[in-house]
C-alpha cells in the first residue's frame, strides 16, 4: 500500500465517504451488537472496486473498539482455513471479549465473491468455502464484514450457499457518492480529499499544486482508490531522484504549468500561467513534447498539437539565434492559444511524464562535465580549440585498444604538462591554471 493511501485511510467511521442511507444502515447494524447478538450477524458491503469498501470495515470497527480478524477470499478459499481462522475467534467468548465484556475482536471476510466451490466432484475450484461462512454466520459471537465486489454475480450463484449467506447478513450496496459532478456534495469530496493529500504531502516536504490535485481527484471519482493512488503518482514525482530538493518548486511550476495546457481551455488563464512560469519556452516546449501523445483526445489532435509545438519552436529558436527577444511575447501567446486548443482526453488523469531529453541530461551530467574538462587540458596543452579536442577521441579510442597501457600514459603526459603550466601560472607567467585529470576522468572522454 503506497504511503497516501495508508496515511488518507479514514481512522473513524464519520471520515469515511457515504451518503446518508448507507451509513445509517451501516451504523445501525453496528449498534445493533450493542444489546448482544442481532438476528443479522453479517454485515454485506458491497460495490466495485475503488469504493473503500474495506476501508469502511476498518473504520467503522475502531469506532466501535473492534480489533479486526481479516481473511481475504483471493487467498483463503477453503472451508478448513475459514473455520481454523475467522470461525475459531467466532465460537470462543473467551478469546473474543475482554474482562469487563466489551467486544474485542470482528472477523473481516474481503473480497468473499472469489470464493468459488466445486459444482461437481471433478470441477475445479475450492471446497466448502461458502459453507463455512455460513457456519460462521449462523454461531458467531463477533460481528462478521463481509466485502464483495459483484454482488449481483453473487446474489443469483446456485448451490453455492449464496442465498443463505445473504438472508443472514444485512445487506449494503454501496452507492455513488455524488449525485452528479460538479454538485455540492461533489466539491465537497473533491476539496476534502485535495486538503488531506495537502496535509499529508506537507509533513512529507512536498509541495504539490492543488489545481493539479483537485483535476487528478476529479478525472477519477467516484473511484476514490484511483484518485488516491494517481495523486500519489503526482506527489511523490516532486521527489524525483532527477530534482534536488533545491528545485522542487521549479518542477511543481512546471507540473502546474502542464495541467494548465492540457486541461484548461481559458486563454486568458493560460496567459498568466505561462507568464507566472519560470521555465523558459524552449522548457515548456520539451516538457508539452514529451506528454502530448499520452494526453490528446486521439491521433489527430496529437498532430495537431505537433503542428503547433513545431511553429511555436521556430519561433523560439530564430528569438535566440537573432537576440530577437520581442518575439519572445508572441512564442508565449501561441503557447497559451495552443493551450485552448488542445484536446485532450476527458474523465481520467494521466500522469505527466518527465521530459526524456532533460532526464537525460541529468543523468549525464557528471560524464558530460568529465568530458568537458579534458577537452579543456587538451586543448590548453595542444593548442587547438576545445572542438577539434573532441574530435580526436575516436584516434585516442583506436590508440587505447591498439597499445596497452596507452591510457595510463596519456594521463601521465596531461597531468604532467599541467604541472608544468601550472608552475608558471603561480610564478607570474601568462598561462592559465589547467586542472589534473584522474583515470576515470579521461577514460570516460575517450568511450
Amino acid at each position: 500500500m503506497g504511503i497516501l493511501n495508508e496515511e488518507l485511510r479514514p481512522r473513524t467511521f464519520d471520515q469515511v465517504f457515504l451518503i446518508k442511507e448507507d451509513r445509517t444502515k451501516i451504523q445501525a447494524w453496528a449498534d445493533s451488537w450493542d444489546s448482544g447478538k442481532p438476528e443479522k450477524r453479517g454485515l454485506i458491503l458491497a460495490g466495485p472496486p475503488g469504493l473503500g469498501k474495506t476501508s469502511i470495515a476498518y473504520a467503522l470497527s475502531n469506532s466501535k473498539g473492534w480489533d479486526i480478524i481479516e481473511i481475504n477470499g483471493s487467498e483463503g478459499r477453503t472451508e478448513d482455513f475459514i473455520k481454523r481462522t475467522i470461525g475459531m475467534f467466532s465460537l470462543y467468548k473467551d478469546l473474543t471479549w475482554d474482562e469487563e465484556g466489551s467486544r474485542k475482536k470482528a472477523g473481516l471476510i474481503d473480497e468473499a465473491d472469489n470464493i468459488y466451490e466445486r459444482s461437481t466432484k471433478g470441477g475445479t475450484g475450492e471446497s466448502g468455502g461458502y459453507r463455512a461462512i455460513v457456519d460462521i454466520l449462523k454461531n458467531t459471537s463477533i460481528p462478521i464484514i463481509i466485502t464483495m465486489n459483484d454482488f449481483a454475480n453473487f446474489r443469483y450463484r446456485k448451490g453455492s450457499n449464496a442465498a443463505t449467506i445473504i438472508n443472514l447478513c444485512e445487506v449494503v450496496e454501496i452507492k455513488k457518492i455524488f449525485s452528479r459532478k460538479g454538485g455540492t456534495e461533489y466539491r465537497n469530496i473533491v476539496t476534502t480529499l485535495t486538503n488531506r493529500i495537502l496535509e499529508v504531502s506537507s509533513r512529507l516536504g512536498l509541495k504539490p499544486q492543488r489545481v493539479t490535485l483537485e483535476k487528478i481527484i476529479e478525472g477519477d471519482l467516484p473511484d476514490i482508490r484511483a484518485s488516491i493512488n494517481d495523486a500519489e503518482a503526482y506527489v511523490l514525482s516532486q521527489s524525483e531522484s532527477l530534482i534536488s530538493a533545491g528545485n522542487r518548486d521549479e518542477q511543481s511550476i512546471i507540473w502546474d504549468t502542464l495541467s494548465g495546457i492540457f486541461h484548461r481551455d481559458n486563454y486568458s488563464d493560460n496567459v498568466s500561467l505561462i507568464d507566472s512560469s519560470d521555465s523558459d519556452s524552449g522548457q515548456i516546449l520539451l516538457w508539452v513534447s514529451q506528454n502530448v501523445f499520452s494526453q490528446a483526445k486521439n491521433l489527430e489532435s496529437a498532430l495537431d498539437a505537433f503542428d503547433y509545438i513545431s511553429v511555436i519552436d521556430q519561433m523560439n529558436w530564430f528569438a535566440h539565434r537573432y537576440n530577437y527577444y520581442r518575439m519572445l511575447v508572441y512564442v508565449k501567446d501561441l503557447e497559451a492559444l495552443f493551450a485552448t486548443r488542445f484536446k485532450g482526453k476527458t474523465g481520467v488523469f494521466i500522469p505527466f511524464k518527465f521530459s526524456n531529453y532533460l532526464s537525460q541530461m541529468s543523468k549525464t551530467k557528471k560524464s558530460r562535465g568529465s568530458r568537458n574538462l579534458v577537452a579543456e587540458d587538451l586543448s590548453k596543452i595542444l593548442h587547438m580549440s576545445k572542438e577539434e579536442a573532441y574530435e580526436m577521441r575516436g584516434v585516442l579510442k583506436v590508440m587505447s585498444r591498439l597499445r596497452k597501457g596507452f591510457t595510463v600514459e596519456l594521463l601521465n603526459y596531461i597531468n604532467n604538462e599541467a604541472d608544468k603550466h601550472n608552475s608558471r601560472f603561480v610564478s607570474g607567467g601568462s598561462f592559465k591554471a589547467i586542472e589534473t585529470l584522474d583515470l576515470n576522468d579521461l577514460e570516460m572522454f575517450i568511450d
